[in-house]
């Protein structure tokens, strides 16, 4: 295992292995961004310290989110690795294309101790950060009693829907049944007024 920086003379130096930085020079800038995520995502730090330098450490290894090393690392749950990324020097204040920093995905993924850590590192107040934090779980329970309000009131419409659709099959029913007694009443209508002219009938003979 070895160091990924040092202090000579007070001084900053690289003490990776030359052999390492050769093999890194030789390697695509994608290739080695690859290599990179694989290693973050499966929890790989032996390799991890292969690739990463206090040169490379802030470079954007995926084009499509913008995301350094230590973004793809806040969002998993390897603390290990987060703690070598700043050690390294990584940058925490590099934002995404959505325009969040890592402490914003630590806050996303509610990790208290990733916060903490940042926060050391960058002489950032906590009491600023955590009120971000509780605004962001309280916007969060407000839209899942938000959400609960509206899936209740869509119970209660689609109760009420099916109490309408029964209704308006009940009312058809019984224009169905209206129907036949009109038939039959004017049926009866009929026959009184055939009776009738018949009587009339017989009652100009006589």
């Amino acid at each position: 295992m070895f160091r990924n920086r040092g202090f000579v003379n007070g001084t900053q130096t690289q003490t990776i292995p030359n052999v390492v930085n050769t093999q890194i020079n030789n390697m695509e800038q994608s290739d080695i961004s690859d290599k990179i995520i694989f290693y973050i995502v499966t929890g790989n730090l032996m390799e991890l310290r292969k690739l990463i330098n206090t040169t490379n450490i802030d470079i954007i290894i995926d084009t499509k989110n913008n995301y350094t090393a230590l973004h793809y690392a806040v969002k998993l749950p390897n603390n290990n690795i987060v703690e070598y990324l700043m050690s390294c020097g990584a940058n925490p204040n590099i934002k995404q294309n959505e325009g969040k920093d890592a402490i914003d995905l630590s806050i996303e993924t509610n990790k208290r101790y990733l916060i903490d850590n940042l926060l050391k590192k960058n002489d950032v107040e906590l009491d600023q950060l955590y009120s971000k934090f509780d605004d962001t779980q309280y916007k969060n329970r407000t839209l899942e009693r938000t959400n609960a309000d509206l899936k209740q009131t869509n119970e209660y419409l689609n109760k009420s829907t099916d109490q309408y659709v029964n209704k308006i099959e009940e009312l058809k029913e019984e224009n169905v049944k209206l129907k036949d007694d009109n038939v039959k009443l004017k049926r009866k209508i009929d026959d009184g007024e055939k009776a009738f002219a018949n009587l009339l009938k017989k009652v100009q003979k006589n």
